[in-house]
């Protein structure tokens, strides 16, 4: 099984026993929660922060808790989406309570204008998703766009040559899963601009020619999966795809 779905069941089973009462469970996942709430934080706040120092931290802390028990599965959406829509709305309430200069930038940001705050559309969830998913969507599609094209991959030819069998694509996104959990595979990868072919035949055992043929397959899926914390919605749709791949598969293998 891919790291990626394994990581799904575990976060699946971490938020359940948050939401049960198990305060152990939650703590841990807070701490564990921190990276990801200081990239979101610093890249809203435009900045560098420090935890202990800058109380945006702190929001962003206390907005991810808030997450663990608003997050719905029917909402549709990857839990860590819905946590960086929570931690936006908190930021901006935090800001214009405090009346930084700050909420000026933040605003602008976000699109808004004046007293046109997205935080207010959160006093309804339901249209608050909707608004701020299409969003959320829309920009990591195309911040995905610009690191594909320093691989000469654009969307277009990333369908074309996407493999068409569950197999094959199982295949490759476990090669893409095990070049992205290597930061030396990595490190080489966005320096070269192309695999590095020889570690990937030690590793996994794939002919050279396989690797070459599923190039821009790995290196998509490759790019998404290291940037899980960036491309939240994509590394889900990633996820589900595979999902339903294996559960077809099983159906097959039944009948």
């Amino acid at each position: 099984m891919l790291l990626y779905i394994e990581d799904a069941e575990v976060l699946k089973h971490k938020l359940y026993r948050a939401k049960a009462g198990d305060n152990e469970v939650r703590e841990d996942f807070l701490s564990s929660c921190k990276p990801f709430i200081g990239k979101v934080v610093s890249k809203i706040c435009r900045r560098v922060l420090s935890w202990g120092q800058d109380d945006e931290l702190s929001i962003g802390l206390i907005a991810m808790n808030e997450a663990i028990d608003k997050y719905k599965e029917n909402y549709r959406v990857p839990f860590f989406a819905f946590a960086r829509m929570v931690i936006k709305g908190r930021l901006i309430d935090y800001f214009r309570l405090e009346n930084r200069y700050a909420m000026s930038n933040l605003l602008h940001s976000f699109g808004e204008t004046g007293e046109q705050c997205c935080f207010e559309i959160i006093r309804s969830w339901e249209q608050y998703l909707i608004t701020e998913t299409t969003s959320e969507r829309r920009g990591e599609l195309e911040q995905y766009e610009k690191k594909l094209e320093q691989y000469k991959i654009s969307l277009d030819n990333l369908i074309k040559s996407s493999p068409k069998h569950f197999d094959s694509r199982a295949l490759l996104l476990k090669t893409a899963n095990t070049l992205a959990s290597n930061n030396e595979l990595m490190h080489y990868l966005q320096k070269n601009k192309r695999l590095p072919l020889m570690q990937l035949i030690s590793l996994t055992g794939i002919s050279r020619k396989t690797l070459e043929r599923g190039r821009k397959y790995i290196i998509a899926a490759a790019i998404i999966l290291y940037h899980r914390s960036e491309f939240v919605c994509l590394n889900w749709y990633l996820r589900r795809i595979s999902r339903i791949g294996m559960n077809l598969k099983k159906q097959d293998t039944v009948c």
